[in-house]
């Protein structure tokens, strides 16, 4: 847990280890949270004193439906909360929905992790209408999932409309050429969004292709991660053609991807041209333009 301290001195946590953090006027106190602590911390969180409380990491706990039900609930006091971290707690579908709706009703949370759970098709839906009304959420991270298909195409739907999501995460979740072509669709319409990480998704061709459709009509996205999923010479084609119309990407991973060098080069150039006409007076003075990156 972290919590603001408004006077400047560092404030102790309940239980655990403090370590003073940085800051200005206000500093940090954190705590490394140990199972057995986390009934102490969620009704810290759910006091008075949880109104101070700006991040909270329970990675690794395994929450259970209980537990995620009483976090849902200690959320609500959490009015300063704006980073929450439960990879690897084994949540279900069940307590996705808990989560996304305490997520859904908090003013101040931009920064959700979820990754390496268990959250399937039903709870995907519940991120959907997540993503459809909340105006704040910056980052969803929702690697190693098992979406699947459908679960992805839950999330794009959500994606399509969203205006304030600028990071997501969905590497290690089976989304296939079906998942993708709904993901594409979702980029032909979305403004907002910055980085996708699309890693190890089982995309073949078919799938690189809507992707690409989706690159020549989009003008905001700047990185995407494509790492690990065989499209081949025909998807990498098809990204190549896109990067003619699309002038926003800087960084695209494609290590992996088994596409002809030569493919690869061409797109190393679109992308270094978007670098190029992107940066900034101060980055070309330093000489720290944005690395991009286009490998087999």
């Amino acid at each position: 847990l972290k919590r603001t301290c408004a006077s400047g001195r560092q404030r102790p946590p309940v239980g655990g280890h403090a370590v003073a953090g940085r800051g200005g006027a206000g500093r940090d106190a954190a705590m490394k949270l140990a199972p057995e602590k986390l009934e102490a911390a969620l009704e810290a969180l759910a006091g008075e004193e949880g109104q101070s409380y700006t991040e909270l990491n329970l990675n690794g706990i395994r929450l259970g439906e209980q537990g995620a039900e009483k976090l849902a609930s200690a959320l609500a006091s959490a009015t300063s909360l704006t980073k929450l971290t439960l990879t690897a707690n084994k949540l279900s579908n069940n307590d996705a929905v808990w989560i996304a709706t305490a997520v859904q009703r908090h003013a101040l949370l931009t920064h959700l992790d979820l990754s390496c759970n268990q959250v399937w098709e039903a709870g995907s839906l519940k991120l959907r209408g997540l993503l459809e009304t909340n105006t704040v959420l910056t980052t969803l991270k929702l690697d190693s999932n098992r979406l699947g298909p459908q679960g992805s195409g839950f999330l794009a739907a959500g994606l399509a409309v969203n205006r304030s999501l600028r990071w997501l995460g969905l590497a290690y979740n089976e989304v296939g050429d079906e998942g993708a072509r709904h993901l594409a669709a979702a980029l032909e319409k979305n403004t907002a969004l910055r980085t996708l990480n699309l890693q190890c998704n089982d995309i073949k061709a078919a799938g690189a292709l809507c992707i690409a459709g989706a690159l020549a009509k989009n003008s905001s996205l700047s990185e995407l991660e494509l790492t690990a999923n065989e499209f081949g010479d025909e998807g990498a084609e098809a990204l190549a053609e896109a990067m003619k119309e699309n002038f926003a990407l800087t960084k695209l991973d494609m290590f992996g991807c088994e596409a002809d060098r030569e493919i690869e080069k061409r797109i190393q150039a679109a992308l270094e041209r978007n670098v190029t006409t992107m940066a900034s007076p101060m980055e070309w003075l330093t000489g720290k333009l944005p690395c991009c990156v286009a490998r087999q």
